[in-house]
């Protein structure tokens, strides 16, 4: 079973209703938890993170007193947008504000990873938009944006300049809270090096500084297609604990991402290295981590987190 925790201490407390409830002890680097995709979206339990962002992100835990928030009192808004990013391409992103009326909340910029959509952040947006209006966009290529060729030339640039766009035209331009998860991590900490005014604070989960090796990866989806690779390769990257339901969502969601996007994505993946950028990030910082990911080990993390200053 795959465990999941925080490169740093961060603290963790429950809420029902308006009422806040007294905070648990904080844990540290062996705390039994499941993979960091378990725990952050597929539990039927809330636990309540508030590391040093000053941000309130609920991380999906097996605690059995914290039942789900059910007392909104809102006014939902919901809208989207589809941004050009020349030619013909554009890029979506959904605005959300489920915040009281009259409230002036601070925006969340959530950003997905390799393979996903904007829909993988589905069972956050009733916790955190209790508090934050959320902006979620289809990264390039992916979901409602438009489908990229199989030899686009991608680049970190140009991933970044989508994000800066995001921010300006879904936010006017005010620094958001921005949320990173897997590949979404490196665009993610890439702007907020590049661009701190956009950037209030970061959450890193489950990133990492370079690409890995994807020569595999490539070769299923160009032989079985992409609904078939991630049928196949699903269940173990996401550990034992998450049910059969779940990881059956995960599946048709991944399978809705063209092909040609995975295959230029894929070759670009292993050329990412932002190993220099990371210390010149200076908003606050928050990496969660996996320590039994199969991917990399939990020292990789670790060692260029501290070169986050204050991280």
């Amino acid at each position: 079973m795959n465990m999941f925790t925080p490169v740093l201490q961060w603290r963790v407390g429950y809420r029902s209703g308006p009422r806040e409830y007294p905070t648990i002890p904080p844990m540290h680097a062996h705390g039994k938890h499941p993979s960091f995709e378990h725990a952050l979206v597929h539990a039927q339990q809330q636990a309540y993170i508030s590391g040093c962002l000053g941000l309130r992100l609920h991380a999906r835990a097996s605690f059995p007193f914290s039942p789900i928030r059910t007392d909104y009192a809102m006014t939902p808004s919901s809208s989207h947008k589809y941004l050009p990013l020349g030619g013909d391409a554009q890029l979506f992103a959904s605005i959300e504000d489920y915040t009281a009326p009259g409230a002036r909340p601070a925006t969340m910029l959530l950003v997905h990873g390799f393979g996903e959509s904007s829909e993988a952040w589905r069972e956050w947006i009733p916790i955190v938009g209790a508090d934050f209006r959320v902006v979620r966009p289809d990264v390039r290529g992916f979901g409602r944006s438009t489908p990229m060729p199989k030899d686009f030339g991608w680049s970190m640039q140009l991933v970044v300049d989508d994000l800066k766009r995001v921010v300006e035209q879904c936010n006017d331009g005010e620094p958001v809270h921005l949320v990173g998860a897997k590949s979404g991590s490196w665009m993610s900490m890439k702007l907020a090096a590049d661009h701190p005014q956009l950037v209030r604070s970061l959450t890193v989960i489950g990133g990492a500084v370079k690409g890995g090796a994807t020569a595999q990866w490539l070769a299923d989806n160009e032989a079985t297609g992409v609904a078939a690779w991630a049928a196949a390769s699903m269940k173990g990257r996401f550990g034992t604990m998450l049910s059969a339901e779940a990881i059956r969502w995960w599946i048709e969601l991944t399978a809705q991402t063209p092909l040609s996007t995975m295959q230029s994505y894929l070759r670009w993946v292993p050329t990412v290295d932002i190993a220099e950028d990371v210390a010149r990030i200076r908003c606050p910082t928050l990496v969660i981590a996996a320590d039994a990911g199969k991917l990399r080990p939990l020292s990789e993390t670790t060692s260029w987190q501290r070169t986050i200053v204050g991280s």
